[in-house]
């Protein structure tokens, strides 16, 4: 008889309490795990200022082609939108999820 042994989550544990932002949700495709870090990450340097796809990618930590695949993602979603010409600066635009209390007024 074999014994199934379950991991027993924690509240140190990184997957319960990884910190999502609300606007690295999607609609359109399957949000898991990496992807939504990574948009997370990407999301927050855009609240800082503009920057182009080469600059994200460094701040982040994480390759030009994978900061560009999730910017376009944000882009179809139409959360991030690319401004000028080359190279574009990424902004966000407000739109998408928002966080419960900046709903409710209290952000």
């Amino acid at each position: 008889m074999r014994l199934l042994i379950t991991k027993q989550v924690r509240p140190t544990d990184q997957r319960a309490v990884d910190p999502f932002e609300p606007e690295a949700f999607l609609r359109s495709m399957r949000n898991v795990r990496p992807g939504l870090r990574t948009r997370s990450k990407i999301v927050k340097i855009l609240r800082i200022g503009n920057y182009t796809a080469m600059q994200i990618a460094s701040l982040g930590g994480m390759s030009y082609r994978s900061a560009l695949n999730h910017l376009k993602a944000l882009e179809k979603e139409k959360i991030a939108m690319k401004t000028g010409s080359r190279p574009s600066k990424w902004s966000l635009t407000g739109a998408g999820q928002q966080s419960v209390t900046k709903f409710l007024g209290k952000d």
